[in-house]
């Protein structure tokens, strides 16, 4: 399982452009001490030769002067959670509610509007939402019951209060590195000779973390490669050479679900620099999740952006038409 972990963590600290150099593993008994003092003398200095750690030290954000109980207010209130009625529709609808019967939507709101929120650092309930949104649609009152659910896991990370992610948060750690990082990545190794890609164009089509997907997912042999292949294959029959970045980043979904709102600004930033400078009109995504970030959280923190965004099921859709 260590090799396994290894040779997932040494590919993408390759494909960030960190360089599997700085990781390495090594079998050494307690018996051999001369053995290990060796292996550290000689990874240091293998290290030293590399430089300087890449990633900048991330500061502390800021703590909001205002106290828990007025941020939370003022959530309730850009949220519109005062007007649940308690009418239990969202709990109808609810996935979670029908397998954990001690979990509802309403529930949580009602504990926040009535000012208890001194277990915000220690309640898992706001990690068990999946955010599916369905209660938004059902709520008669139109309360945003997801972005209170988004406002709260923020509050609570500034607690400590975080969730255990698969994979043992591989993924948001890749996120937080290229946010917060300058790296020169290797993102493009699934393009093979016959795919034709282009650095500008009207059509950009962004691969989000698939690229990173084989490596995550060794074991699994999933060959998650092929998605972004197709895509290409698929605009290329279709007489369209697509503009594919090694610039490009994560859109940043899971970081803003997970409360790191800072995180999901910075890559937005740099996802929206590098399709301005390719000129294209239109961007085409083949990850549903990327879509959503790009069409609702990178507009509401951006304002309206000046490109077309869909889905590949719907580009290929007004080809066929």
């Amino acid at each position: 399982e260590a090799e396994k972990r290894m040779a997932s963590v040494s590919e993408v600290l390759d494909r960030l452009g960190i360089g599997k150099e700085r990781m390495r593993l090594e079998w050494i008994s307690a018996s051999e001490g001369q053995k290990f003092a060796a292996t550290m003398k000689e990874f240091t200095e293998q290290v030293r030769k590399l430089g300087p750690n890449p990633l900048p030290r991330v500061k502390k954000a800021t703590k909001n002067p205002a106290t828990l109980k007025q941020r939370i207010d003022s959530l309730i209130e850009d949220t519109g959670a005062f007007d649940c009625v308690e009418c239990g529709k969202c709990t109808t609808v609810c996935p979670v509610a029908k397998y954990n019967t001690e979990f509802a939507p309403r529930t949580i709101v009602l504990k926040a509007t009535e000012g208890q929120v001194d277990n915000l650092s220690t309640d898992q309930d706001i990690w068990t939402c999946v955010t599916c949104e369905q209660c938004n649609s059902m709520c008669p009152y139109k309360v945003d019951y997801s972005g209170f659910i988004r406002g709260l896991r923020a509050e609570a990370v500034s607690l400590d209060n975080e969730p255990a992610c698969s994979q043992g948060g591989m993924m948001q750690a890749i996120m937080r590195v290229m946010a917060h990082g300058d790296l020169k990545q290797d993102r493009l190794r699934w393009l093979t000779p016959e795919l034709k890609v282009a650095e500008k164009g009207d059509v950009f089509f962004f691969t989000g973390c698939a690229p990173y997907f084989d490596a995550i997912f060794a074991e699994r042999k999933l060959n998650l490669s092929g998605i972004p292949q197709a895509v290409v294959k698929i605009m290329n029959r279709a007489g369209i050479v697509p503009v594919v970045s090694n610039d490009e980043v994560c859109c940043g979904h899971d970081l803003n679900w997970t409360g790191d709102e800072t995180g999901l600004q910075k890559l937005m930033k740099k996802n929206l620099e590098v399709i301005k400078a390719s000129g294209a009109k239109k961007v085409v995504f083949s990850c549903p999740e990327c879509l959503r970030t790009f069409d609702m959280d990178y507009q509401e923190l951006a304002g309206d952006l000046d490109f077309e965004m869909v889905h590949i099921s719907e580009f290929v859709d007004d080809l066929v038409k």
